[in-house]
């Protein structure tokens, strides 16, 4: 399990100081954003993003990656 603490921390510096952060995921909704890493940490990140939702067929070889969440 990762430590939120820093991973805050590293955010909420990189913030303060104007720095571009991108963050991929298959969470669609802050609800599961929250359940994943923490109401403070989500909050963070939600309220600092755009969402950019791509659509289409899914190109991965496999094809057989599912929402593990």
């Amino acid at each position: 399990k990762y430590d939120y603490t820093n991973l805050l921390m590293i955010l909420d510096t990189r913030i303060l100081n104007d720095k571009a952060n991108i963050f991929t995921s298959n969470i669609a909704n802050k609800r599961k954003l929250d359940e994943c890493v923490g109401v403070k940490l989500s909050s963070r990140i939600w309220n600092s993003s755009m969402v950019i939702e791509f659509k289409g067929k899914d190109r991965r070889k496999h094809g057989n990656f599912t929402d593990s969440i």
